[in-house]
């Protein structure tokens, strides 16, 4: 299992959204956020945009599952790499069960972080996703592409996308309004 630092680590255990038997996978949430009616652009500041090399993002209404997500991705000023960020109306817990997802920790709140194989694979960039668990219905997932298709099978350039996807996920995370 992959560990990531700077406020982020894979666990076991129990806590929120409920799986089908009623157990959830994640811990504890150390506070409920409802991010309805936010714009997710708004959560990355100019600092972080700037300390990424980021254009301004782009809001957008995203179909995922069914379900319109509000959405805002950013490219960097070079073409190579996309950061996105999605309110997605269902619980982290659908992230899990792919054969590269695995229960992490963000900010304190449950996760699961994934590199899916779909995704990856010569051809393709490196990219790497988190989904937060929130709240019993809202994940906010945050996604990392390095936009270099010579990457999407080199072990080490998927390591390093998915710790800059948990770098990321734990910078909104940590400024994120919670409701105690």
């Amino acid at each position: 299992m992959l560990e990531i630092a700077l406020g982020v680590s894979l666990v076991a255990g129990c806590g929120a959204a409920p799986d089908a038997e009623g157990a959830s996978p994640f811990p504890p949430r150390p506070a409920t956020i409802d991010l309805r009616g936010v714009d997710v652009c708004e959560l990355v500041d100019d600092e972080d945009l700037v300390e990424r090399d980021l254009e301004p993002g782009t809001a957008t209404v995203a179909d995922v599952g069914g379900i319109p997500s509000p959405t805002c991705a950013w490219i960097a000023t070079d073409g190579r790499a996309s950061y996105s960020v999605q309110n997605i109306g269902q619980p982290a817990s659908i992230a899990l069960g792919g054969p590269t997802s695995e229960v992490a920790r963000v900010a304190g709140f449950g996760a699961v972080l994934d590199a899916p194989e779909v995704n990856n694979g010569p051809g393709f960039p490196a990219f790497c996703q988190v989904a937060v668990d929130l709240n019993d219905d809202q994940t906010l997932r945050i996604q990392v592409s390095n936009g270099d298709p010579r990457t999407g099978g080199d072990q080490a350039e998927l390591d390093r996308v998915c710790t800059e996807a948990s770098t990321f996920a734990a910078l909104i995370v940590d400024g994120l309004p919670a409701q105690r």
